[in-house]
């Protein structure tokens, strides 16, 4: 093993369910045009992914009234959507493990 250029610990790879949401959460991504929301999507972790998802849905509700009004609702909507995703592909991931 070369612990210069290729230390095992440089390659943690994420859990089996968290590559099973990933999936469901990145739909034909382009790596040569990759988005902010799909390199987050890349790094984080689920329980980080419902927070972000939660979070920035709140904010838009939030603000809707003094801000950016319909279009504010719409990007709450955008992420609730995502949490959704996120939601179902970690319930189909645990009930397709718990049959095994």
């Amino acid at each position: 093993m070369d612990m210069v250029n290729n230390p095992a610990h440089y390659n943690k790879g994420a859990d089996a369910e968290t590559l099973f949401v990933r999936s469901a959460l990145l739909d034909d991504v382009d790596s040569l045009k990759l988005e902010c929301i799909e390199a987050m999507t890349s790094c984080l972790s689920i329980t980080e992914l419902r927070g972000y998802f939660r979070g920035n849905s709140f904010k838009y509700r939030w603000r809707y009234t003094e801000k950016a009004g319909i279009q504010d609702l719409e990007k709450a909507a955008w992420y609730e959507k995502k949490l959704l995703t996120l939601e179902k592909a970690v319930e189909t991931f645990n009930n397709n493990n718990n049959k095994r």
